[in-house]
């Protein structure tokens, strides 16, 4: 490849100038396409080092050395130099332009599966813990019933999640069972139980269309496991952010429970509403179940509730 200088004696330079700067281009691309690329592992990375150093390194240096050289004889015109470096710099763009797409389709992934908070309450009787395709969680005893299991889930960051069946945050109609295991830890054979779902509750008419963005962050979806299928709740806890408001400008209403029976109540649905609480609500014997309400200070009116 010759560059009309005036001067041929450089030719050989200007060359190899630009074989080395295109070997260099193209080694920088491919390993900023393989850095990029899901599932490239610790190996993978040290891998990618090991060569950026071994190959990128010696290429970068002798093709700046060129540069050096060629501009010392006035040997090195824009078109040269635009050849010699520009696809080095086109190479160096492959990550951050790969991160910048990566990220808006991430966030437009996000905007319709959003993470949602789910709470598993163990009524089988039974030792029982959840699938590890789920994720690794400590085992629900059977003689605990009052401690909830809760944890998030976040789809965005493991898309390959056959667990996070929602449409928006809401659960799929086609969700219709999960896999478990029963007993002690030793024992490691799945169980696929039945799943049912909980119909949306008319309450929520209002709410609905904000349910894929802020309100998202207040929605918790409760997994109550029986022995022979487990029904998914869905509630929203209005402590959890800002207390929305109807139309009329009235605050959504909450519930503050006394429990003034015996048992500990670990499942509660009030008009058809699951109401939202994270671990069993023991007997608490109150001598009165009035809560003051202060308006001036905007909060959600609460109202006392005997169970």
């Amino acid at each position: 490849m010759d560059f009309d200088t005036g001067r041929n004696e450089h030719a050989f330079s200007q060359t190899l100038g630009v074989i080395t700067s295109l070997a260099l281009a193209v080694l920088l691309a491919k390993l900023g396409v393989m850095t990029v690329s899901p599932g490239i592992g610790t190996y993978g990375g040290i891998g990618l080092m090991f060569a950026a150093i071994v190959f990128g390194v010696p290429l970068f240096v002798v093709t700046l050395g060129i540069t050096i050289h060629l501009a010392n004889k006035s040997a090195i015109p824009p078109l040269l130099a635009a050849v010699m470096w520009l696809p080095i710099l086109a190479s160096l763009a492959v990550i951050p332009v790969s991160e910048f797409f990566s990220k808006r389709e991430s966030a437009a992934y996000a905007s319709t599966h959003p993470g949602v908070k789910e709470i598993h309450v163990n009524l089988t009787g039974r030792d029982l813990r959840l699938h590890p395709l789920i994720g690794s969680h400590p085992l629900m005893e059977a003689k605990a019933r009052a401690n909830f299991l809760s944890f998030d889930r976040e789809p965005v960051s493991n898309r390959g999640d056959k667990m996070a069946a929602c449409r928006g945050v809401l659960l799929a109609p086609d969700f219709k069972s999960m896999p478990v295991i029963y007993g002690p830890s030793e024992n490691g054979v799945a169980t696929s139980v039945p799943v049912v779902l909980a119909p949306t509750p008319p309450g929520w008419a209002p709410f609905l269309p904000e349910l894929g963005t802020r309100m998202a962050k207040q929605l918790v979806h409760y997994y109550f496991h029986y022995p022979d299928h487990i029904e998914v709740a869905s509630a929203i806890d209005w402590a959890h952010g800002d207390i929305p408001q109807y139309d009329n400008g009235k605050p959504a209403s909450g519930i503050y429970i006394h429990n003034l029976t015996s048992e500990t109540i670990v499942r509660l649905e009030v008009n058809g509403e699951t109401v939202p609480f994270y671990v069993g609500v023991a007997p608490l014997r109150a001598d009165h179940c009035t809560v003051e309400h202060q308006p001036s200070l905007g909060r959600p009116r609460y109202s006392a509730l005997n169970v």
